[in-house]
């Protein structure tokens, strides 16, 4: 893993695995864009530099793919 998280890619990352957590499934981009009040294109920005450092996992073909 990279360094320290932002506080927004930090907000993102808790809210996706609290999401993860609470319903059994990942969300979508647009319930984690919903939860921490910023665009999607931004959401998804943060979730793919969260992959890209190994913060999380992608599930290639899937449609709800941030685990």
């Amino acid at each position: 893993m990279k360094g320290p998280l932002t506080p927004k890619r930090t907000s993102v990352f808790v809210t996706v695995c609290a999401l993860h957590k609470k319903y059994g499934y990942p969300p979508t981009i647009a319930e984690v864009a919903a939860k921490c009040n910023i665009s999607r294109p931004t959401t998804h920005e943060h979730i793919r530099r969260l992959v890209k450092d190994g913060y999380l996992r992608e599930k290639p073909f899937a449609i709800r793919k941030y685990v």
